[in-house]
């Protein structure tokens, strides 16, 4: 079976062909193909948009606008013959829905925007479209509304048209990070990271809401501070950061100082976690979290191609659009979009502002700023193909030409009903429709399409929210915290007592790794060892190498620790590991299975810490009874350096 609406076929730019159901339909005919099935119920409208769409798209309709259409065409290319305005009215037969009972109510609000200049035009719709979701959030919260535009500058127009009124709006314009406030601040951070002189970029930081935030300054504060600067200096003659530093000497060395040393030191990527953490940012600004690891898995991405501040942010200025995109939702703001990604989606409220027709032009509803070229067969050659551009002034010159260019008209007509078909269609419960007219003789026809003087039908009212059959409670989940690398990285070299912790450490490691050889005392020496140490270690000098030697040397033959290496009978483990009941990997030094004990032995260099050397050592000793009951588990702790031995009781 197959199963679509031809009504709804507006991707003809994407190679959308709505004559795929006759074709079928004739390629199938041997198969007795069934096309009778239509489903004429309506499960997403109230009864009021049902009827509207009924009465707008019924026969009687469309040859009204039709005779009207034709009547004012002036041009003989784009008038249709009897037959083809059959074929536009057949395309609408079963158009006709039913409502369910359910839903009895609705309400249609067309209002007709005469303008006299494009300015005009568009303040007059900003004035109305802004009054009605007002009106409507009244009784919808602002996630139920959605606004339908034709083109993205539209949706640019009335997303600054909302945010402008301080209403939360969700589109593509939104949800681009560069379009995002708080993302444009952090890039000019970055900018004046890379070029101090910019005092451009250091004002639009200083006066932003990450620095206010973060230092807890007021944006008057900074506003006097950059005007007294800018009257005291002539041009040129002074930055604004140097005047910045000398007067906020505290918030400089703070929360700028260490930023403006390590640009060009540390990687782009670590250099704007800490911005993030100094300032607070995910914190401050949850709501905009998914706009800041968008940002940084940008510069992740990047990090090969565009790895400096420079490159990233030239790489920004001209980034595919979808590479900006951040795949968030706002909880509640109205959704603007255009109509061809609101096809298959329903809405509690919709809202046109600029509803209109474009049947002048020849082309899809997408593009129509050239003539179009379409890919045609020649005449009596349907194997040959070419590709044509289809002008008016060609085709007035040409009989083939005028025949393909009427019939491509006929598609680019047929398209325009089905968007209006669709943009009519997507509300649930309530619809708003604004059809701009230049003042004089209507332009739009849009405007002859809707049928009668009628402005309004139905009535406004408040709908319950539908019930959840298992209602999911939502979890908040706190923001994300980037721990500050770059700060425990940045020092290569430590002090001497590091050094010396470290030289330390190693000197533990080794003598490890040594003694973990060693099951019975009686079949290595201390010169065996030194001599796997050296191969191991070239690089060891002959000061280093004695040292292990005699340290290793009095281990196997100390009165303190010489049992440890005796095993006689026992079981030896070295370097055993176990999982205690947290799930946890633990590592015994050395373990000694005896009859009726069982010895665990952890080496430690020296004393340092001893209160957590004991506590770890409980936690071996508990872990390892569990393991070898019944029989007793005693924990020993073998001081290397001291050749000594503590007993740890459990």
């Amino acid at each position: 079976f197959y199963v679509g609406d031809k009504k709804q076929a507006i991707y003809r730019f994407r190679g959308g062909d709505v004559g795929l159901f006759e074709n079928i339909k004739t390629a199938f005919k041997q198969f007795n193909v069934d096309d009778s099935v239509r489903l004429n119920t309506n499960f997403r409208s109230q009864k009021e948009i049902v009827s509207f769409n009924n009465e707008v798209f019924s026969p009687e309709n469309l040859r009204r606008f039709l005779e009207i259409q034709q009547g004012a065409e002036k041009e003989d290319l784009r008038r249709f013959s009897s037959s083809q305005i059959d074929e536009i009215v057949g395309l609408f037969h079963d158009s006709e829905q039913k409502h369910i009972p359910r839903k009895p109510h609705g309400y249609v609000r067309i209002e007709h925007v005469r303008y006299a200049d494009k300015e005009d035009r568009d303040e007059l719709i900003r004035e109305r479209l802004i009054t009605a979701v007002r009106f409507v959030s009244e009784r919808f919260p602002l996630k139920s509304i959605a606004i339908l535009c034709r083109s993205n500058r539209e949706i640019e127009l009335v997303t600054e048209w909302l945010s402008a009124e301080k209403i939360s709006v969700e589109s593509e314009r939104t949800l681009t990070i560069m379009n995002n406030p708080l993302i444009r601040e952090l890039t000019a951070f970055l900018q004046f990271l890379h070029s101090p002189v910019d005092t451009i970029a250091f004002s639009a930081f200083i006066l932003g809401d990450i620095f206010l935030t973060g230092t807890g300054m007021r944006r008057e504060e900074i506003t006097d501070f950059i005007f007294r600067h800018n009257r005291r200096e002539s041009p040129g003659s002074g930055y604004l950061y140097r005047a910045f530093r000398k007067q906020y000497p505290q918030v400089w060395d703070t929360h700028i100082a260490g930023f403006f040393k390590s640009v060009g030191f540390v990687p782009l990527y670590e250099l704007l976690v800490s911005i993030l953490e100094t300032f607070s940012v995910v914190q401050s600004f949850p709501g905009h979290q998914g706009f800041f690891m968008r940002l940084l898995e940008l510069v992740k991405e990047q990090e090969e191609e565009n790895p400096d501040i420079a490159l990233f942010l030239e790489y920004l200025k001209t980034a595919p659009q979808q590479h900006l995109y951040v795949n968030f939702s706002d909880e509640n703001a109205v959704k603007v979009m255009t109509i061809h990604k609101a096809k298959g989606l329903g809405f509690p409220v919709v809202l046109v502002p600029f509803l209109d027709m474009n049947i002048r032009d020849l082309g899809t509803q997408i593009k129509r700023a050239r003539a179009p070229y379409i890919v045609y067969s020649k005449e009596n050659d349907e194997k040959t193909f070419g590709l044509l551009r289809l002008d008016a002034k060609y085709a007035r010159f040409s009989p083939r030409m005028k025949q393909l260019y009427r019939k491509e008209y006929l598609k680019s007509f047929v398209d325009e009903l089905n968007v209006l078909y669709v943009t009519f269609t997507r509300a649930q419960n309530e619809l708003y429709l604004f059809i701009p007219d230049t003042e004089g003789a209507a332009q739009n026809a849009a405007g002859w399409f809707i049928p009668g003087a009628a402005t309004e039908r139905g009535t406004p009212m408040r709908y319950s929210a539908p019930e959840t059959a298992n209602p999911q409670a939502t979890i908040a989940i706190s923001a994300g915290h980037y721990r500050n690398w770059a700060s425990l990285l940045k020092d290569e070299f430590g002090d001497a007592e590091g050094l010396a912790h470290r030289a330390r450490a190693r000197r533990g490691e080794i003598l490890h790794a040594l003694l973990a050889r060693v099951i019975d005392s009686g079949r290595y020496s201390a010169a065996m060892l030194t001599a796997e140490l050296r191969r191991e270690y070239p690089g060891i000098s002959e000061e280093s190498a004695a040292g292990y030697k005699q340290t290793i040397e009095s281990l196997l033959s100390s009165d303190q620790t010489r049992r440890f290496f005796q095993p006689q009978g026992a079981r030896v483990f070295c370097e055993q590991e176990f999982v205690d009941r947290f799930g946890r990997t633990l590592r015994v030094d050395r373990l000694m299975v005896l009859d009726e004990e069982v010895w665990v032995i952890d080496y430690k260099s020296s004393r340092e810490n001893q209160p957590e050397q004991i506590v770890q050592m409980r936690t071996y000793l508990r872990t390892v009874g569990a393991v070898f009951k019944p029989r007793k588990t005693r924990g020993f702790l073998v001081y290397m350096d001291e050749c000594a031995v503590e007993e740890v009781a459990r």
